[in-house]
This record gives structure tokens, C-alpha cells and sequence, in this order.
């Protein structure tokens, strides 16, 4: 991952949606990076909205019961770095950017979120109405 020093290096990203209304993206370095990996900032964004990142002072969320992080080792020393969306809803569709700073290198990543309009997914998260 030397290269990823100098210049970011691009993510292959992928996303899936399961029947239980939760999608995960996911972004799998290019070339291995080693046994262990040293995040010093991970987020993930859409539309400039930081939905959670990964930082020095531990792990923060937009919405912790939705969006959470996974980092995982794949074979071969690749790295996969995840963004669990739980309780999807249609306004969730759209492209998602992963940036990663670590000690093997600077990486970046575009997914898109599509979800299947057979899927009976809502439009918007309901609220609750107030009773009087």
C-alpha cells in the first residue's frame, strides 16, 4: 500500500440490501496492506452528511441504531471497511463516499445505494404523533 501514501488509491466498493430492511456497503482495498491496519480517520458520507467515521477518539454515528462501522481482514491482507445501514428507507438511495486515512496508505470510494422497487420499503422514517 505504499502508493496509497502519496496519492489516494481508489476503493473497490459494492452494496446489498437483505430482506431485513438493512443494506451494507461495503469497500475492499485494491492491494493487500498487512496484518493489522491503523485507521487514523474513516467516514462515510452521502450528500456531504457525515453518517459515521472513524477517528483517534473512537467512533461516531449520525444515527447510532442506524449507521454503524465494521472493519474486517479479508485473505490475503485485504481490508474490508463496511457502513451497516439498518432500517432502510427509500430516501436512502443514492451514492455513498467512503474516505480512509491509515497507516498503509490514503483510500478513497463511491458506492450506490439502488433499492428494487418491489421491495416494500417507505419513503421516510414515520414520527410519532404527540398525544393531547
Amino acid at each position: 500500500c505504499q502508493a496509497g501514501l502519496l496519492a489516494g488509491v481508489k476503493l473497490n466498493c459494492s452494496a446489498s440490501i437483505d430482506l431485513n430492511r438493512s443494506a451494507e456497503l461495503k469497500c475492499v482495498t485494491p492491494e493487500p496492506c498487512g496484518q493489522q491496519v491503523f485507521i487514523v480517520h474513516l467516514v462515510w458520507k452521502k450528500d456531504s452528511v457525515i453518517l459515521a467515521e472513524q477517528h483517534q477518539n473512537g467512533i461516531e454515528s449520525h444515527e447510532p441504531n442506524r449507521f454503524r462501522l465494521q472493519q474486517v481482514q479479508l485473505r490475503g491482507n485485504f481490508w474490508a471497511f463496511s457502513l451497516q445501514i439498518n432500517n432502510i428507507f427509500r430516501m436512502d438511495e443514492g451514492i455513498y463516499h467512503c474516505s480512509i486515512f491509515a497507516d498503509c496508505g490514503a483510500f478513497y470510494g463511491q458506492v450506490r445505494l439502488d433499492i428494487p422497487d418491489d421491495m416494500n420499503i417507505p419513503n421516510a422514517p414515520t414520527t410519532a404523533t404527540p398525544v393531547q
